[in-house]
């Protein structure tokens, strides 16, 4: 197969780098690529650029479409490539939605009822200070992608109406979560919308003790 990956930073490369050890690969280029990969492996097309990567997917005549970033896979990119007959590895832009909002996936916790921290959405400043001091909830989350840099779990009353205040800023909605103390442990699987690919997890039996 030729694969095209799409992203530009570190997951990206490492992509690249493990992909391209396949047999089943025969070309690996990568968009945009990082400087630790090689000018003819590398196309300059940005991740947001929708239509500019579909064109580049049929132009190159690649087999496989891997996307990386979360901003693509929001915008429809793996929707865009499968109307173009081209297969995509990640989920379609309805899927994402659960990566893309936090408001999203956390009403689907509640309609599903799949255990989460319970929660209120604010969307103005006033109904934010209510909500924080009737609850004493201080887990303030910006709605949509922020890069990882959109939650503040603050210690006090007032530095989460601050928290709020700020992520209202940026948004026209947000959540605000109870704390929840303990441990936190990501299960990563592969999943093609029916069938879900699991490694098995070896935990450490001390620290979970």
């Amino acid at each position: 197969m030729k694969v095209l990956v799409i992203d530009g930073g570190g997951r990206g490369h490492a992509l690249y780098n493990k992909i391209r050890q396949s047999p089943l690969v025969r070309r690996v280029i990568v968009a945009p690529g990082n400087a630790g990969i090689l000018s003819q492996y590398r196309r300059a097309v940005k991740t947001d650029d929708i239509e500019g990567l579909v064109a580049l997917a049929q132009r190159e005549c690649v087999d496989l479409v891997i996307v990386g970033p979360e901003a693509p896979l929001v915008g429809g990119l793996v929707d865009r490539l499968h109307q173009a007959g081209i297969a995509a590895f990640g989920p379609t832009a309805q899927a994402a939605q659960l990566e893309g909002s936090k408001i999203y996936t956390k009403t689907r916790c509640r309609l599903w009822r799949i255990p989460t921290a319970d929660f209120e959405i604010a969307d103005n400043a006033a109904s934010a200070e209510y909500i924080i001091k009737k609850t004493g909830f201080r887990v303030i989350k910006y709605d949509g992608l922020c890069g990882g840099k959109g939650v503040v779990v603050a210690d006090t009353e007032d530095e989460a109406i601050e928290a709020a205040r700020e992520a209202l800023s940026r948004g026209s909605h947000i959540l605000i979560e109870d704390r929840l103390q303990g441990y936190e442990l990501s299960v990563i699987v592969l999943c093609d919308g029916v069938n879900v690919l699991q490694k098995p997890l070896k935990p450490n039996t001390d620290f979970f003790e």
